[in-house]
This record gives C-alpha cells, sequence and structure tokens, in this order.
C-alpha cells in the first residue's frame, strides 16, 4: 500500500491506496540545519554520541494538482481527541501548507522513524505510522438484515481504547471501551 496523494473529504485525512496512479510522491526536505544546541537537541532526542538524532523536516507532496501551491503532509488532532490516550493516542495526517506548524516532522537517520511534537504541550510527540494506529471496525448485515447490523471492533493496542459509533448522518448510537488486544462484536436492531 501507498500514501493516497490527495486527503479523503469523508475519512477527512490521507488513506492508503494501492500504489500507482493515487498514490502519493513525497520528498524528505530539510526545514533547517539538525538542532545543534544541547536544549534543543535534548528535548528532541541526541544520540549517546551526543550528535542530533533528529533532523527537521517537511514531507512535500510532488505529485500533487499543479495548480495549487507546495503542499505538505500535516499532523491534525483526531476527531475523538485520542480516545483513551488523549494525545498520545495519535493524530490524522492530511494536506495542508507547508509553512504550518502541523507541516513540521522530524526525521531520526539511525531509526528511519518520522514523528511530530506538535502536540507536545498535550501530552507528547507522536510517530507517523501506515494505516490505523491500533483501532479497527467494520459493519455488516447480518443474514438476518432486516432486523440486525452488526460491527466488529478490533483493539491491538496494549492499552483499552474508547470509540464512538455513528449512524450514516453523523449522529452518535454509542459510546464505549474496548479492553487492549481484544474484539468486541455489537449487535443494532
Amino acid at each position: 500500500s501507498c500514501i493516497g496523494k490527495s486527503a479523503k473529504n469523508t475519512f477527512q485525512g490521507m488513506l492508503l491506496t494501492k500504489c500507482g496512479r493515487y498514490a502519493g510522491s513525497f520528498d524528505l526536505v530539510p526545514v533547517s540545519a539538525p538542532i545543534p544546541d544541547d536544549t534543543k537537541a535534548e528535548a528532541k532526542g541526541k544520540d549517546d554520541a551526543g550528535s542530533p538524532a533528529k533532523v527537521p523536516i517537511n514531507i512535500v507532496l510532488r505529485n500533487g494538482p499543479s495548480r495549487t501551491p507546495k503542499r505538505c503532509l500535516v499532523a491534525k488532532p483526531l476527531g475523538n481527541g485520542g480516545g483513551a490516550l488523549g494525545p498520545r493516542g495519535g493524530s490524522q495526517v492530511a494536506i495542508g501548507e507547508c509553512g504550518n506548524a502541523t507541516a513540521e516532522w522530524f526525521f531520526c537517520k539511525e531509526t528511519g522513524e518520522i514523528t511530530s511534537d506538535y502536540f507536545q504541550e498535550e501530552g507528547g510527540e507522536v510517530c507517523l505510522t501506515t494505516g490505523w494506529p491500533f483501532l479497527q471496525a467494520g459493519a455488516f448485515q447480518t443474514p438476518n438484515a432486516q432486523e440486525e447490523k452488526a460491527v466488529v471492533i478490533l483493539n491491538e493496542a496494549s492499552s483499552a481504547a474508547n470509540f464512538v459509533l455513528k449512524d450514516a448522518k453523523g449522529r452518535a448510537i454509542m459510546s464505549s471501551s474496548i479492553p487492549a488486544h481484544s474484539i468486541q462484536t455489537v449487535l443494532f436492531d
């Protein structure tokens, strides 16, 4: 899978797609030189040798629409506030202005990890990952579809997670929690 080259409006962020014509092509562009002073370098992480471990970057979309200005991947707060983990529960990735603070990421050359500290005041840095980090759900009509529908929720995380199920009009129909490493099935009339 590849990251798409445009945000999905119904999801309000980026989705994974088949690699090919719908996939985004991105460049990691340094925002400035690696963080030099001890105070900032310590906040972003230094390796044991004392050299900067993370370089501030923008992740620039190369193959977006030609009539738009330079666009970058940006970190967006999750609509649910991060669930049970708060801001440490992650963030959504979207396309936005490269000059915005939400577009500054940090690349660790030693590990290949890309993180954002945009949410530092609310709970810490978040890591750029593919797909949804831990919570997945699927909805189905049961064989008795006139009377029942089922939603299966999978929590792959090591912590419990809060979730809200909404109907097609965006109205909350259920708010609940799922334990760590578990699967729940919910039936609706």
